[in-house]
């Protein structure tokens, strides 16, 4: 999906200061529009974040952009695990097949403490995702529940222009405990086209 403008207004009323903190991308995120910033035309996060000198990774099973290639519908390498204190995922978890495994994957990476920001399709059939998962609020609501996640937002918002439709935006800060099993995350309301 990518990063719209209400992204980033979204995005920069929940960003904490940056200083010293460790930054995940889920997905080579790419702004719809350029970020015009310092006199640049930036594309992709990363040269957002490169520019302020703050520490960021970004994850994508292709390698591309400058991408670190990781498989999240896999166990990720423990040399990731507690790594960072904020992780952004702009329309990346709907497209990996076992979920489970990236929303561990997702906590495992977190330090206790990091804020996850995610805007994922929030609707059936979202436009060019019609095989891929899309999450309500009441998914996030129970992951929150189930994991000791402090929720800090839930809501849904709506995207304009490249691909139209309702995206649920959400906002969690890790606790300190194991991922659920298998058998509980079945329990989550879990959406697939």
């Amino acid at each position: 999906m990518g990063i719209l403008n209400i992204t980033w207004e979204s995005l920069q009323k929940v960003l904490p200061p940056l200083d010293g903190k460790k930054i995940v991308d889920l997905g080579d995120q790419e702004f719809a529009y350029p970020l015009q910033y310092s006199g640049l035309s930036l594309r992709f996060a990363k040269n957002y974040y490169d520019l302020l000198g703050v520490s960021h990774v970004s994850i994508d099973w292709h390698g591309k952009n400058g991408a670190f290639p990781v498989d999240m519908s896999k166990p990720i390498h423990a040399s990731f695990d507690n790594r960072f204190d904020i992780l952004t995922d702009f329309g990346f978890s709907e497209h990996v097949l076992d979920q489970y495994h990236n929303w561990k994957n997702v906590h495992d990476i977190m330090a206790p403490g990091g804020l996850m920001i995610h805007e994922l399709p929030g609707q059936a059939m979202f436009p060019a995702h019609e095989t891929c998962f899309w999450y309500t609020p009441e998914f996030f609501e129970g992951l929150a529940e189930k994991q000791g996640y402090r929720v800090v937002e839930v809501r849904q918002q709506y995207h304009q222009w490249h691909l139209s439709g309702w995206v649920t935006w959400v906002v969690l800060v890790k606790g300190d405990n194991l991922f659920m099993s298998p058998e509980e995350f079945l329990t989550l309301d879990l959406r697939r086209n």
